[in-house]
Parts: structure tokens; sequence; C-alpha cells
């Protein structure tokens, strides 16, 4: 008698469960996503592919984002199991029959079944040449900081300063605040900076200089050898 093939255990958080049925709700632009995927530029960061490729399929942003984050973690995860792609799937659905919701295996399972060969096609392609991988993996050390700017802006406020019967203005203090949301792996956090009008034109020229930084190595990266190193 042969024996019983084992069928490793999955569990898959409410999350986990949406991203999979809306990468099965988008299986007919899967193989277009993954065309426009392979070619993608080498040195483009995934945040850049992904708004390359939500412009040449014509679908949104948010969308495209959901996709490659459903298509990374199954990626990890075929290779954490080391299963080949459609045996991940087959896996992954064998899962969700015994513990997904009865409401969502009604809604999503016959879809993701129906898109399965499709899925897994799609992750065949993924290999370590593919452009979308090494994106992937320089987006990766891109946000291998400690702290990871998210968002900023610049309030200004225009104090008045009254004469003292205040019945007059005498003069406006112009101040700004520099808040700045940032990640720092566990969650987003918030600093509050105060600055003046020196501050401001300070921080102007740094960003400019940054700028212009980037921009010389970018024209240089096509030619590594002619970047030269000044210890």
């Amino acid at each position: 008698m042969g024996e019983i093939e084992s069928i490793p255990s999955l569990d898959f958080s409410d999350f986990a469960r949406d991203d999979l049925a809306h990468l099965a709700s988008q299986s007919g632009m899967l193989e277009s996503i993954a065309t426009h995927a392979a070619q993608i530029k080498v040195d483009a960061g995934s945040s850049e592919a992904e708004h390359d490729i939500a412009k040449n399929t014509k679908l949104p942003l948010d969308q495209v984002h959901r996709v490659f984050r459903a298509i990374w973690n199954l990626t990890f995860l075929k290779n954490r199991l080391g299963l080949n792609s459609q045996k991940l799937i087959d896996v992954i659905i064998s899962n969700l029959e015994q513990q997904a919701p009865q409401d969502w295996i009604k809604n999503n399972l016959p879809s993701l079944k129906s898109a399965s060969s499709t899925i897994a096609k799609v992750l065949d392609t993924l290999n370590a040449d593919h452009p979308l991988y090494i994106a992937s993996k320089a987006e990766q050390l891109r946000l291998s900081h400690q702290n990871v700017l998210t968002d900023a802006r610049i309030i200004t406020d225009l104090r008045p300063v009254f004469n003292p019967s205040a019945k007059k203005i005498a003069e406006f203090i112009i101040s700004h605040n520099l808040l700045v949301n940032y990640y720092d792996g566990t969650e987003t956090r918030r600093m509050v900076f105060a600055l003046d009008a020196n501050d401001v034109a300070n921080l102007r020229r740094i960003c400019e200089r940054a700028q212009e930084k980037e921009h010389t190595l970018k024209s240089l990266k096509s030619d590594p050898s002619s970047i030269s190193i000044v210890e």
C-alpha cells in the first residue's frame, strides 16, 4: 500500500484570504500583468514597477499592488514549503476548504479554483532573474532602515502680537512646523519640528542637492567604471 501524502497545514488570516480572493478576481488580467512585469526596467523599484504596470494594463494602482502582494506572499510560501507552483495552489485550496468561513468559501473558493492554473503559471515565471524579483529585492534594500519616512508636511502659522490693550495687532510672527510621519518597523509614528524661514530655505537647498546627486548617480549607473570614489 502506498504512503498517503500529507498536506501541510496552513493558517490564513482574514487579510491573507482577502488577498487570495482579489488575486482570483483578477485572473483574467494576470497574464497581461505578468507580460508587462517581464518588460519593466531591471533597476526599477517595486513601487515604480507597479505604477508602470498599472499604466500599461489600465488597472487601478491599488489593485496592482494587491496582486503583487499576494504573488510575493505565495512565492515566499512556495519557497518555504519546497512545492511547485500548482501543488502550492492545491495545498492552499485544500486548507481553505477546511478552515475558511462558509461565506468566504461560497463567494470566493470557486473562482480561486478556476484561476489556480493561471496563478501557478504566473508563479512559475518569477525566477531569480525576473525583473520584478530584482525590483522587489531593490525595494527591500531601499526600506532596510530603522525608520522609513511615510509622509511629511509643513504647516505654516501666522501668530499676531497684540499691543498692551489688545486692541491693535503690533506684529505678526510667522512660524512653520515640519510634521514627519515615519514607520519604525512596528507602527507609524510622528515627530514635529519647529522651523523658521532659514530652516525652510536650508531644507529646500539640501533636498535640491539630494535630487542633483541622484541625477548624477543615475547618469553614471550604466557605466560603473566611470564612478570615482574620493577617500
